[in-house]
């Protein structure tokens, strides 16, 4: 299966779970084939509104696809697909679409590369604070991201002096979806082998699926548990120090003491060890604070913006025309973009 394939299936998956709701079969049929000729085209999602809404643009553009797959559809079965699929299809494009900064971060002209951030330099991305009522948007940013990081790591390509790549995770359960998670078991099992280390935070053990925690606590070789409830607080229970005697009583008392431990005060638990308690180092936020206040404000915006920020009067809000390239377009579409503004964050965002 090519990239574009494996892509188009990935972004089929990311729409459904944003939306909860699967596309039918006649309607998974459509996506694949029109988003496979936009990653082809490198054209922005928002492209397939306009194929929808006016399919004998599809039609027309279409004639001059590379995969002949995508011609015959095009000319003969899109044609024949039923009005209320078509419109369903729409609906649902509409919905996810609706917010102005999605359809500004799937337009931008470029996107970050994953691989590149594994080898140097630091990437943070924020899908904090959504609008109202925009969590959906947020899931499919998270899992979309998270498949494009998963598949960097996986294909990383070592050389003697690649650099070890630290990912941290806050509140991962977010971006990790039922269908991604055989990818995701893979990851821990192969990420170790690519130099790269994965730190996932959350708050609660329920909030994840049974499975990912069996997963997770296989392949991990530290966890690290703070005041926490009861109920997470026995998972670590044996591996609590307690003297040759009596140890089931002993840990019960430490187990019960975990919900009102300190705070900055944890069980750091390496897998060969037992579980040890320690108080993590005082960090100076005022200081912090100040420092971030007294950099040059280019510095300032330098850091807020990120090296591939695409300014928001740069994409174009309007109608996509489909310009077609003289040869297919090899990179990964750049439907997948959110970035920052120059005057304005705009969400989601990666800095």
């Amino acid at each position: 299966m090519c990239p574009g394939e494996v892509q188009a299936f990935s972004i089929a998956a990311a729409i459904e779970e944003a939306l909860d709701d699967d596309l039918r079969a006649r309607m998974s049929r459509m996506f694949l084939h029109l988003v496979s000729f936009a990653i082809e085209r490198n054209l922005p999602l928002t492209v397939l509104q306009r194929w929808l809404a006016q399919p004998t643009t599809f039609t027309r553009d279409a004639r001059v696809s590379q995969d002949s797959g995508i011609r015959q559809y095009a000319a003969g079965a899109f044609i024949r697909e039923a009005r209320g699929s078509v419109d369903a299809l729409l609906a649902r494009l509409d919905t996810f679409l609706f917010l102005r900064e999605t359809r500004r971060a799937l337009s931008a002209a470029h996107c970050v590369a994953f691989e590149e951030c594994l080898d140097h330099g630091l990437t943070i991305i924020d899908l904090g604070d959504p609008p109202a009522g925009a969590e959906r948007a947020t899931r499919f940013w998270a899992g979309v991201l998270v498949g494009r990081l998963t598949r960097a790591i996986l294909s990383r390509r070592l050389r003697h002096n690649s650099p070890h790549a630290w990912v941290i995770l806050e509140e991962f359960q977010e971006a990790i979806t039922g269908r991604q998670g055989q990818q995701f078991a893979r990851l821990l099992a192969l990420a170790r082998h690519k130099r790269v280390a994965l730190t996932f935070v959350n708050q609660q053990v329920a909030q994840l699926d049974t499975a990912l925690v069996r997963i997770l606590r296989t392949n991990t070789g530290y966890e690290a548990i703070f005041r926490s409830s009861f109920e997470d607080a026995k998972l670590i229970g044996h591996a609590l120090p307690a003297s040759r005697d009596d140890k089931r009583s002993q840990r019960q008392q430490l187990i019960e003491a975990i919900p009102r431990l300190p705070n900055r005060t944890f069980y750091f638990w390496e897998k060969t060890m037992s579980a040890q308690r320690v108080r993590s180092p005082r960090v100076d936020l005022d200081a912090l604070r100040s420092a971030a206040r007294d950099a040059p404000p280019e510095l300032r915006r330098f850091i807020r913006q990120g090296t591939v920020a695409v300014p928001s009067r740069d994409i174009d809000l309007g109608p996509v025309e489909c310009e077609l390239p003289a040869a297919p377009v090899t990179r990964e579409a750049a439907f997948l973009t959110p970035n920052r503004t120059d005057d304005e964050s705009a969400w989601p965002g990666l800095g």
